[in-house]
């Protein structure tokens, strides 16, 4: 890891690169998609659960932060100035958002199951989930095995990870169709068209 960097400028430039991540799945996601007013696939309750759930994963990379922040890995040098929070308090708050996100996936899942919602949104929750259980197992395995540089690495990549599947979620859960330019239909009798054919 670097040395001599203040650990909230190294947060801070993190969130910033979510930031960034934000504006390319929406980019991403706006040029697959047509012209059309926005139209919702799933109901105002459905909607609100899936901003939760987003709003709880942007707390969690937060909090992520922060557990970096005030870790050994803030830097290699025992100079480096750390986060001054106790690392493993809010270590166990990470963890325990890390469970929330979780239970919000799996409870965004179920509801699309029981609205019978479409294919999109069902999978993209889905593929958060998978997700989601890969970043936990990295998660434990690098808080027992005393944060090997390795899967610190992993671990903020699958934060990466975790924030473009949390915004495929909110993104599927409408569509904008392609507008369809009027197209005239065959001249009816009896109309000014007609009489000139």
């Amino acid at each position: 890891m670097l040395t001599g960097l203040n650990p909230y400028v190294v947060a801070g430039h993190f969130l910033l690169s979510s930031a960034l991540i934000t504006v390319a799945v929406v980019t991403w996601q706006r040029a697959r998609e047509g012209d059309g007013a926005a139209r919702a696939l799933v109901g105002q309750p459905v909607r609100q659960l899936a901003w939760v759930l987003t709003a709880g994963s942007a707390l969690l990379i937060a909090v992520g932060t922060m557990v970096t922040g005030a870790g050994p890995h803030a830097g290699d040098s025992a100079e480096v100035h750390r986060i001054p929070i106790d690392w493993k308090t809010v270590a166990q708050l990470h963890a325990d958002l890390a469970w929330v996100v979780v239970a919000l996936t799996l409870a965004l899942w179920f509801v699309l199951r029981a609205v019978d919602a479409p294919a999109g949104p069902k999978a993209r929750t889905r593929d958060l989930f998978l997700v989601l259980l890969a970043q936990g197992v990295i998660g434990y395995v690098q808080y027992f095995t005393h944060l090997p540089e390795v899967l610190v690495g992993l671990h903020m990549l699958g934060s990466a990870l975790i924030w473009i599947g949390v915004l495929r979620v909110a993104l599927s859960m409408r569509e904008r169709p392609s507008e369809q330019p009027g197209i005239p239909g065959p001249a009816q009798s009896g109309s000014p068209l007609a009489s000139t054919v």
